[in-house]
């Protein structure tokens, strides 16, 4: 939506733009109805009916430590503005003084736990989100990744925020149960108001890294220094309450908000600090001359994320996911959390493994909100041995990947502003952000060795397979064939898999695997997937249901010493007599299983109902 100063939006008149951004715009605007200044957020779509239920409960929120929302239209969205200052601004100072420290942690407990009472989880407190009027008034904004329970008759029920391209939230307010991808509670908020509380007595973070992979590391394995090491002095009931705050184990925190605004009142009471008096609902108007503006958005639910909430509702019809499972010594267990959690699928491409070199860790993608099987997530790891799962590159969506041989780096294709498909390189630590590698269109990368990466790219009106060399940035059309679906290479680099054309009925495809040296095919099979193990001794051959061959099973096929491939009839794989001619050591009734180092470890996925 485009608009100008003068222009008029039901009852009000735009006066200027405020800012933008991924939804909409941000217009200050006058109510000429009231005769009052107002935040206006102009969205580039029209609401769906879910959204314009989750803004009118959000509305519900009438606390005097959580901005407003005044109004909702087809498009937009009214707020109050803010004459003041964020708390990441005031923090940019320094150190808090002990008696502004509490005031601000007691304000911002007295809107959270308005929330909490109201089955409404935050799950993105940080200084940013927190602001500080010029009068002293603490407001609690942005409740973007928020989900809580609300119907219009007045029953709870479940009301989850679903947005395209959801992502968790700032990886420095994390709690350590977000941060293993598990369901969030009461108590993540408290563990990120800790966070706050921390920061503003100490004037630094709890949990430090050169980047959010290690910051996620150390909020899981690491301690923070005691508040009397860095600020002597502070009192130490204030330390006994971060740190119960700050308790890894959810449950030996705070069990509710109201526990921990006892702790402050008495906290403050002994600090000498000034009580605030009880004060409704006041608009705080901007004039010419005003510092700053805060424009203040409860339903930033536009802009932002998708999360858990904390209060239990009757069961609901619920919507199908994913969970990724891992087979390890005869037994399964559950790998991802109760999000949307899948393994890369042959649309765009798979990657060499899932699997780290050693088999230590196991990478999957956790879907966004609102997308579909190729659409795009976050990529996570699960480290195998402490059972703890955490995202690689918080923020980051994309819709197939691949780790280089040794580990260390990772090729990936995400979706642009533009629609179109794009490849990039970054290194797994995150220490130095993504590149772009050349072609202006590309699909499904994956390593042919430590310094190629081949990727399917149009040309014309067909898709190709092409290859790059890292460091050169030299690219080759790799096939003369069209190729239907994204490459993936053999474990030695020297077979690059594509399906080339349309099979015969019951199948999807013709799948040919080509030399790397001279580029010449011999068919594997038709409709195929086909995956190898890390230590090469094995490959899984799968077949999607309805495949006449190998109806919605993986089979796994023993491979002859010092090859990657099995001796294979002329025309590959075409009948179930040609499946049964095969070395078969095993049979996996999944037919989306990706092998590990050995064989007798896998990892596949599973379908659940999340219930709403």
């Amino acid at each position: 939506m485009t608009l100008s100063p003068g222009a008029h939006l039901g009852p009000y008149e735009i006066l200027g733009l405020i800012g933008e951004g991924g939804r909409g715009e941000v217009f200050r605007a006058r109510d000429l109805r009231l005769g009052r200044m107002v935040a206006i957020k102009a969205l580039h779509e029209r609401f769906s009916e879910r959204f314009g239920r989750e803004a009118r409960a959000i509305a519900q929120l009438n606390h005097p430590n959580i901005c407003t929302l005044y109004d909702v239209g087809p498009d937009y969205l009214v707020m109050e503005c803010i004459e003041g200052q964020t708390l990441k601004e005031k923090l940019a100072a320094g150190p808090l003084q002990l008696d502004e420290v509490l005031d601000i942690a007691w304000q911002v407990s007295q809107g959270l736990r308005a929330a909490h009472q109201r089955g409404i989880l935050h799950q993105n407190i940080k200084p940013a989100n927190v602001l500080v009027a010029s009068d002293g008034q603490v407001k609690l904004t942005d409740f973007g990744m928020a989900e809580f329970s609300y119907s219009a008759e007045g029953e709870t029920e479940a009301v989850p925020l679903a947005v395209p391209g959801a992502v968790m939230g700032t990886p420095a307010y994390t709690s350590p149960e977000q941060a293993r991808g598990k369901m969030a509670d009461q108590h993540s908020d408290i563990w990120s108001l800790g966070v706050v509380l921390y920061e503003m007595a100490s004037g630094q973070s709890p949990f430090q890294g050169e980047s959010a992979t290690t910051v996620l590391r150390a909020i899981l394995d690491e301690e923070p220094q005691p508040l009397s090491r860095l600020r002597p002095g502070v009192p130490p009931e204030l330390e006994r309450i971060v740190a119960k705050m700050l308790a890894k184990d959810p449950r030996a925190r705070y069990p509710q908000v109201e526990e921990l605004i006892a702790d402050l009142k008495q906290l403050r009471e002994q600090a000498g600090a000034p009580s605030r008096p009880a004060r409704g609902r006041q608009l705080l108007y901007i004039g010419a001359g005003a510092a700053v503006l805060l424009v203040t958005i409860v339903a930033a639910i536009l802009f932002s994320r998708s999360s858990k909430f904390f209060r239990s509702s009757p069961p609901s019809p619920g919507i199908n996911q994913r969970s990724v499972w891992l087979h390890e010594n005869g037994q399964d267990r559950r790998i991802s959390s109760e999000r949307d959690a899948l393994l890369p699928a042959w649309g765009d491409g798979f990657p060499t493994s899932v699997f780290s070199p050693g088999g230590q860790r196991l990478y999957y993608l956790v879907q966004t909100a609102g997308g579909h099987r190729f659409g795009g997530g976050e990529l996570w790891f699960s480290d195998l041995a402490s059972s703890s799962n955490v995202p690689l590159l918080p923020g980051l969506v994309m819709t197939t990947f691949d780790l280089s041989p040794d580990g260390q780096r990772l090729v990936y294709a995400a979706i642009g502003p533009d629609g179109k498909s794009r490849i990039w390189l970054a290194p797994v630590d995150g220490r130095s952000p993504p590149r772009a590698l050349p072609p202006p269109e590309a699909k499904g990368p994956v390593f042919g060795g430590e310094n190629e990466v081949y990727y399917r790219a149009p040309e014309g009106e067909q898709w190709y397979i092409f290859e790059i060399k890292l460091d050169s940035g030299q690219v080759r059309k790799f096939t003369s064939e069209p190729a239907m679906n994204s490459p993936i290479v053999s474990p030695d680099g020297q077979w690059i898999v594509s399906w080339t054309s349309a099979g015969t009925a019951g199948t999807s495809g013709i799948v040919k695997a080509y030399a790397k040296d001279s580029g010449v095919p011999i068919v594997l099979c038709q409709g195929c997937f086909v995956k190898w193990t890390r230590d090469r001794q094995s490959l899984f051959l799968s077949f999607q249901s309805g495949n006449f061959i190998g109806d919605g099973k993986t089979f796994v096929i023993a491979l002859p010493p010092g090859k990657t491939l099995p001796a294979l009839p002329p025309q590959g794989v075409n009948s179930e007599a040609d499946l049964k001619k095969l070395p078969i050591t095993g049979v996996i009734d999944n037919p989306n299983a990706f092998p590990g180092v050995t064989a007798s470890t896998y990892a596949f996925e599973k379908r659940f109902v999340q219930r709403n």
